[in-house]
This record gives structure tokens, sequence and C-alpha cells, in this order.
């Protein structure tokens, strides 16, 4: 993933960019945190299942359903590499 370093890197700045006014609300501070992680996992040996955010499709919070990038079901579906 080390070269998708410069990627989410990119993401992750184009995200921070497009704030109004010089606020970043809440949806576009969740996906900059997720580049965050992404950046992360890019360069250091990651343990994906204790990002549920990144290891899940979804999963549900008290009331509320939290969408995630669903890197399980990739690697069930498709393999590593």
């Amino acid at each position: 993933m080390s070269h998708n370093l410069t990627k989410f890197s990119r993401m992750f700045e184009e995200i921070l960019s497009r704030r109004k006014e010089g606020i970043l609300g809440y949806n576009r501070a969740k996906l900059a945190v997720l580049m965050v992680q992404l950046m992360e996992a890019s360069i250091t040996a990651y343990d994906f299942p204790r990002r549920k955010t990144l290891w899940y499709t979804e999963r549900k919070i008290e009331q509320t359903k939290e969408l995630g990038l669903g890197i399980k079901e990739s690697l069930e579906k498709y393999g590593y590499g």
C-alpha cells in the first residue's frame, strides 16, 4: 500500500482545502480521519480489524448505522495481492 500514500495525502489536503469559512464539517472531518488512517496503514504494519471504519462495510452503533470501507469483505472476495 505504500504507493498509495501520495494519493491518500492528496485526498487529505483536498478535504481540508474545501472547508467553508474555516470550519470543517462533521462528515468532512470523518473523511479526513479516514485518510489519516489509510496513510498510517500505507507506511506501517497495521491491525485493520481494530479500525472498524476501515474493516467493516457497515456497523451499528446504538441507533445509527455507520458505513465503512469494507476491507474485510474485499479480502474475503478477492484475496490479498
